[in-house]
C-alpha cells in the first residue's frame, strides 16, 4: 500500500498553519488521522481545527495516518502516552519544545473555560458572542 503524496502532507501542514498575528509565538500542534477513524473522531478533529482557527491560534496539523509522519507521530504518542487516539493536542513554544494538552476531551474543557487565552496569551474575555 502506498499513499499518493507524502510530500503533499508536509505541504498541507505548511498551508494549514494560520499565519495570524496571535500575541504569542506558540503553535497548537494537532495530531489527527485523515485516513482512518470513526465519524465521531473526524468530526472532533474538524471541530477542533475550526475552533482554533476562529480563535486565531496558529495550527500545525500532523496526519498520524501518513507513513511519512510515522516518526513524528511516534514522538507525539510517546509524549502524550496515548497511542492510536485522535485527535491529540500539543503546544509548541518558540523554541520548538512540545507540551501535551491531551485528547479531545481536554481540548473541549480548555475551549469551554477560555483556557486557550492564557496558554496563547490572548484575552478573549472582552469579546461578545
Amino acid at each position: 500500500q502506498t499513499f499518493a503524496s507524502s510530500s503533499a502532507a508536509s505541504e498541507s501542514v505548511a498551508t494549514e498553519n494560520k499565519e495570524s498575528p496571535a500575541s504569542s509565538s506558540k503553535t497548537m500542534v494537532v495530531l489527527v488521522s485523515k485516513s482512518f477513524g470513526t465519524a465521531t473522531q473526524k468530526a472532533n478533529q474538524d471541530r477542533a481545527i475550526t475552533s482554533l482557527q476562529a480563535q486565531q491560534i496558529p495550527v500545525e496539523e500532523i496526519d498520524g495516518s501518513d507513513p511519512a509522519m510515522k516518526e513524528r507521530r511516534t514522538e507525539l504518542f510517546n509524549l502524550s502516552g496515548l497511542r492510536g487516539k485522535y485527535p491529540q493536542f500539543f503546544v509548541k513554544d518558540q523554541n520548538g519544545n512540545l507540551s501535551c494538552l491531551g485528547d479531545y476531551e481536554a481540548f473541549e474543557i480548555l475551549n469551554e473555560t477560555n483556557g486557550f487565552a492564557s496558554i496563547f496569551g490572548q484575552d478573549k474575555s472582552t469579546e461578545t458572542t
